[in-house]
């Protein structure tokens, strides 16, 4: 995985389909970003995936 400011292309470190260690290690590097997921969670009302939401991974990444 990129660092946050390696590169422009950024854009799937929270995908749907990646592993919950990919998606940990994401949330450890982008911890911003995962609040921000969280968040819309919370506004839309539905999980980051169906399995799994932000919420959980923010409080297993330890973030």
């Amino acid at each position: 995985m990129r660092q946050p400011d390696s590169g422009e292309h950024n854009s799937c470190s929270f995908c749907v389909l990646a592993s919950r260690q990919d998606l940990l290690t994401a949330c450890r590097l982008r911890s911003d970003l995962a609040r921000e997921y969280g968040a819309v969670e919370v506004e839309i009302g539905h999980r980051f995936r169906r399995d799994l939401s932000m919420a959980q991974i923010l409080d297993e990444a330890g973030v």
